[in-house]
């Protein structure tokens, strides 16, 4: 089942599923994500709105790839890093000084595995792509320790390795 939601009030998310059997559903934006309403791999369309051209976030999850504008609503311009965002650390997309909006987001889907390794003990970066949300070690294939932070790390797009580090990453 696909989910179009087309809005949030009073801290709820008004959805209509998209199928055979289509209804009305009402849920709280959190129920919506952390109940397997928006599985992985699945893509949703949120208004999210600046009312009286004031700063307001929508909740859409933790475990988002990509948020794109798909239909501006506002006679506002709509311009991403100025007037409206996706902040990957509480899981929403904002808006402010009057943008009105409907945003696709993409969940992101299975997580991928990297291999990163420090050669000859040197610092070296391995490019995952942009959107790095969490990083975890799956397996470290070194003797010399990896521990993040200090020998391993990663930026919005790399994973980093230092000091002999060398392990498989889980990437989300």
């Amino acid at each position: 089942m696909n989910l179009k939601i087309w809005g949030l009030k009073s801290f709820s998310v008004f959805a209509l599923a998209v199928g055979v059997n289509a209804m009305a559903v009402e849920s709280s934006s959190d129920d919506l994500v952390a109940q397997g309403r928006f599985p992985q791999g699945q893509t949703v369309s949120i208004k999210c709105e600046s009312l009286d051209h004031r700063y307001n976030s929508c909740f859409v999850g933790y475990d988002v790839d990509q948020v794109v504008l798909e239909q501006q609503l506002s006679r506002a311009s709509c311009s991403q890093g100025f007037n409206w965002g996706f902040d990957h650390s509480r899981g929403t997309v904002w808006v402010d000084r009057g943008c009105r909006a409907v945003f696709r987001v993409y969940k992101r889907v299975e997580p991928r595995f990297v291999e990163c390794s420090s050669l000859d003990f040197r610092y070296s970066s391995c490019y995952v792509g942009p959107g790095l949300h969490r990083v975890e070690l799956s397996r470290q294939l070194s003797r010399a320790s990896c521990i993040l932070g200090r020998t391993w790390g990663f930026t919005y797009d790399s994973i980093w390795v230092d000091r002999g580090c060398r392990a498989q990453f889980r990437v989300y």
